[in-house]
């Protein structure tokens, strides 16, 4: 298991979510000693991001690859762009598919994918939630399936007005076992999961070698903006939950999600926080 870092844990400054453009976050997260690199290909999908551009966004994309290899940098995950409500055609499902093709041509590994919840009148439906997500991953499986890499489908929050399909261990597997195909894997979140009152440890037995991502990162309240922020510093029970990983000899890296920890820090200071962020990664990989 390797240390690893998603590139939002150098990118926004204050409300600026591109202050450090993605060239310069892989930089300076493999300068503090990070050994490869999850690419938030969601973030520099937004507003006036490079993958947001329909003309340029190829070229930057091999410009990145180039970097890339010119640094020997190894992107094992990649984080698609999401969306929270249903609406899944148009512009929005056609970022998603677009940045599924990026990580690709990127050689990611793993791409990371959100599931999607569907309401109906009545209220929230498990049954219709489950054949939207079965149909739109089918599609998104076949971008991935051109360039050689799976798909990750990452455990949710649960909603505080109803259910949000995915936010239980349950739902995922039963997600993946009916799309039946080894292209799909999952994405544990450890701060979605404490979020939701799941019990961590159960649920990583439950997915066991299906896991094939984790997204580290701790929360303080049950809230947005309280949570990607770094371990120890809030209320995850790390102690027991890593032991766990070694039971179900997760193979994947261990991946620091923990653009809050970073983002209000001004730019001086984030060469500290860069190293104290892979420190306290390499720190949890000895504790398994």
């Amino acid at each position: 298991m390797r240390t690893c870092t998603s590139t939002d844990l150098h990118a926004a400054y204050g409300s600026n979510p591109h202050y450090f453009p993605m060239e310069e976050s892989i930089r300076a997260c493999t300068k503090a000693g990070f050994e490869c690199i999850d690419l938030n290909l969601h973030t520099v999908s937004l507003d006036s991001g490079p993958l947001a551009d329909d003309v340029c966004w190829q070229d930057w994309v091999w410009h990145l690859k180039e970097l890339l290899d010119t640094t020997d940098t190894e992107v094992p995950y990649a984080h698609s762009f999401f969306y929270l409500h249903s609406d899944r055609t148009g512009r929005l499902d056609e970022l998603t598919c677009r940045t599924i093709e990026a990580a690709g041509m990127l050689g990611v590994k793993w791409v990371t994918v959100h599931p999607f919840s569907v309401r109906d009148e009545a209220w929230y439906s498990h049954k219709k939630s489950l054949e939207d997500n079965r149909c739109f991953m089918e599609r998104y499986a076949v971008i991935a399936d051109r360039f050689h890499c799976g798909i990750a489908i990452e455990n949710m929050v649960e909603a505080t007005d109803g259910r949000r399909f995915g936010s239980s261990a349950e739902d995922l597997l039963e997600l993946y076992e009916l799309l039946n195909d080894p292209i799909f894997g999952i994405c544990w979140d450890f701060g979605h999961g404490e979020r939701s009152s799941c019990n961590t440890i159960a649920s990583l037995r439950m997915i066991g070698n299906k896991l094939k991502n984790v997204h580290v990162h701790d929360y303080t309240l049950n809230k947005v903006g309280y949570d990607h922020t770094l371990p120890f510093h809030g209320l995850t029970d790390w102690n027991t939950i890593m032991p766990v990983m070694k039971e179900i000899d997760y193979l994947g890296e261990w991946n620091l999600e923990c653009h809050n920890f970073t983002n209000q820090i001004p730019p001086e200071l984030r060469e500290t926080a860069l190293k104290c962020a892979f420190e306290t990664c390499e720190y949890m990989i000895r504790m398994i």
